[in-house]
């Protein structure tokens, strides 16, 4: 195949996977307001997801030096997925979670694959594209088919643009948010008027959906990325000088933490919030309990505590209502214990803390977008986890862009080795070259 149209292809299938993950395929309330049959809907589904796992698993084996030696990068993230997918062996559900750890090697896969195909920059610009096309049509669809695109049960009035829950349309584009931010951030005086144009009329336009999708939690996700955003502006870049910046947002970042740990009460009940965080703490509560009950180091199994009729999910559930099963946790390091145990939880934080590392590193060398990408992600990830759940869910797109970003966040090169280390006290190592 011809180089350009193979780049075209490959293209296409990371902005598929971004769209196919992130979960906009499935809402069958648009497909019903369309005209669109159910069947037909799942029949596209599952073509995607396989046709998406066989693609990038080809390529991947196309150029498999690449992806080696950039899966060498996080060894860490490695250990979590497989114990995922190992997890079958002690699961307390075997059958449903050999049903469920094949998402997890699909999602892997592609994450992998982003990672071994597409440089930092690359991937941030097509995250962003993509993201941004979701955000404008989830507002198309809401303000166009109001019954497909505003919930009119539960939540009525909350957007959900073309999701299936106001919480999945939240999340989204607080993570839409993030992405934005990190291009308007870091953006120069010299930069394409029409550029500076698409990015802060991404940044604003996906704010917007989030206000109107009333998540207070994708809300107060998307103001702190933006704060975060231009806090790391400040030290970003050119000598150690700029660590006293560092250093300072460190000290905020503190008291913050304080303040928020010492008047939560007062703050969750000024946004409307009971002081149970809408029944997650007696969910979280029942759920701890019976992980050190039963099973505190591998946990239960890929997707075996939450599972359809599963006891364990019907015991959370009664701690706030009679007959009242939770899909999840809402708290993605709890959900990932659960499934994985607290081996795995460590595993994943010791992959995290690596990737932050590099991450803080990359952004502090330089004044590019695609270096504060990795920081802006993980920063995101790491708070919006504390209250939902969205790192093992499936499908989903956490996972795949984590994966990417932990193997893609190290920098690279013996101009950016020179930059952070002293040459006269340190003598440079051989550094491996990586697409970034």
């Amino acid at each position: 195949m011809n180089k350009r149209y193979l780049e075209i292809v490959e293209t296409g299938i990371f902005v598929l996977g971004i769209i196919f993950y992130a979960g906009t395929i499935s809402n069958k309330s648009i497909a019903e307001a369309t005209g669109i049959s159910i069947d037909l809907l799942d029949i596209l589904n599952s073509l995607i997801r396989y046709g998406l796992w066989f693609s990038t698993t080809l390529l991947i084996c196309a150029r498999w030096k690449v992806a080696w030696a950039i899966a060498k990068r996080n060894k860490w993230a490695w250990v979590v997925a497989g114990l995922s997918i190992m997890s079958t062996v002690w699961s307390a559900n075997p059958g449903h979670t050999s049903l469920v750890v094949k998402e997890m090697i699909r999602m892997t896969t592609f994450g992998l694959y982003v990672a071994s195909r597409f440089k930092l920059k690359e991937q941030l610009h097509i995250i962003a594209s993509t993201l941004g096309t979701i955000a404008l049509l989830s507002a198309l669809v809401a303000i166009a088919i109001p019954s497909a695109g505003v919930d009119q049960k539960v939540f009525v009035g909350a957007w959900t643009g073309i999701f299936t829950h106001k919480n999945t349309l939240g999340k989204m584009m607080s993570l839409t948010v993030t992405t934005f931010a990190v291009l308007v951030a870091a953006q120069k005086v010299h930069v394409n008027h029409i550029y500076r144009i698409l990015t802060w009329g991404g940044l604003y336009l996906s704010y917007a959906v989030v206000i109107l999708s009333t998540s207070q939690t994708s809300l107060s996700i998307s103001s702190l990325s933006i704060l975060l955003l231009y806090s790391y502006r400040l030290y970003q870049n050119q000598g150690n000088k700029r660590r006293l910046y560092l250093e300072l947002t460190s000290l905020v970042c503190g008291v913050a933490v304080f303040i928020i740990s010492t008047s939560w009460e007062i703050i969750l009940t000024s946004m409307g919030r009971d002081l149970t965080l809408t029944g997650r703490t007696e969910i979280w509560g029942s759920a701890i309990s019976q992980l050190f009950d039963k099973s505190l180091w591998l946990g239960f199994g890929r997707g075996t505590f939450w599972a359809p009729n599963s006891i364990f999910a019907r015991i959370a559930g009664a701690s706030v209502g009679h007959k009242y099963i939770p899909p999840n946790a809402h708290n993605g390091y709890l959900d990932l214990a659960l499934e994985i145990g607290l081996i795995g939880l460590v595993f994943f934080l010791v992959s995290f803390l690596v990737a932050y590392r590099h991450a803080i590193t990359r952004s502090f060398v330089s004044s590019t977008p695609k270096d504060l990408w990795p920081l802006a992600f993980l920063s995101w990830l790491a708070a919006y986890n504390l209250t939902e759940s969205s790192l093992l869910v499936d499908p989903n797109l956490t996972w795949p862009l984590y994966m990417t970003v932990a193997l893609c966040a190290m920098p690279s090169g013996r101009a950016i080795y020179l930059r952070t280390h002293r040459p006269n006290r340190i003598t440079p190592r051989k550094m491996i070259p990586i697409r970034e």
